[in-house]
């Protein structure tokens, strides 16, 4: 005994048998289920149900399931190679595809004559450069401000009270804002020892719990806000 069940994918329609104890079933493609491995005996169907063998637990090669299988494969694999090329040509026509974004700037951009050494960011998130000058960029704005005596800014770090500590060649200290909001710079080169201020050359700057400290060519000074 066969039980047919109707379903249908697309244009295409299909008739799955399940089959139970008893003799072969015609599918309704028109082809013969039978047991996987089973010979083909055409008096079969004439045996009685005593004689016939039992068909429990056995599998069946019906040529609507594997034709199915086939179509679905198929139309799987080109619905994933018409995808792939989609986002291929895509990333192809897009030349930032996969990229960081990325704004260079000149130095006609941010108004200095010398290399960009150094950078710091305060919890603000305002940007610092060090060059002959330092320079200050708020995502909008680039602004210049001079130490006054030339100094090519070497090293840079930020306070919690957004002081801007500076070191570079020849002079060292720090830049904050005025009652204007204008940042001005103050030297602590005379704060030094007479021996260790001939040739400074202060290459980094760190702010620490237990203040400044300043790496030189072949010194590191330590500024705890009354001396060094």
């Amino acid at each position: 005994m066969a039980v047919s069940r109707d379903f249908r994918y697309g244009s295409f329609r299909f008739m799955r048998n399940r089959a139970s104890i008893g003799s072969d079933a015609v599918c309704h493609c028109g082809e013969l289920c039978r047991p996987a491995g089973r010979r083909s005996n055409p008096s079969a169907s004439a045996r009685p149900a005593s004689q016939g063998s039992a068909m429990t637990g056995q599998s069946y090669q019906c040529p609507c399931r594997i034709m199915l299988g086939i179509f679905c494969a198929l139309a799987g694999g080109v619905i994933l190679g018409a995808t792939s090329i989609h986002v291929f040509a895509n990333s192809w026509d897009d030349s930032t595809e996969g990229r960081p974004l990325l704004q260079v700037f000149k130095a006609s951009d941010y108004q200095a004559n010398a290399t960009v050494k150094t950078v710091a960011q305060d919890r603000n998130g305002t940007l610092y450069f060090g060059s002959d000058a330092l320079l200050q960029y708020d995502g909008t704005t680039w602004r210049r401000f001079s130490t006054g005596n030339n100094l090519v800014i070497n090293g840079l770090a930020v306070d919690e009270q957004r002081r801007i500590w500076a070191g570079g060649y020849g002079d060292i200290g720090y830049l904050e804002k005025d009652a204007s909001g204008q940042l001005h710079y103050t030297s602590l080169l005379a704060q030094l020892p007479p021996e260790h201020r001939n040739q400074l050359e202060v290459w980094g700057v760190e702010v620490t719990s237990r203040g400044v400290v300043f790496s030189a060519t072949d010194k590191i000074m330590r500024w705890d806000g009354r001396s060094f």
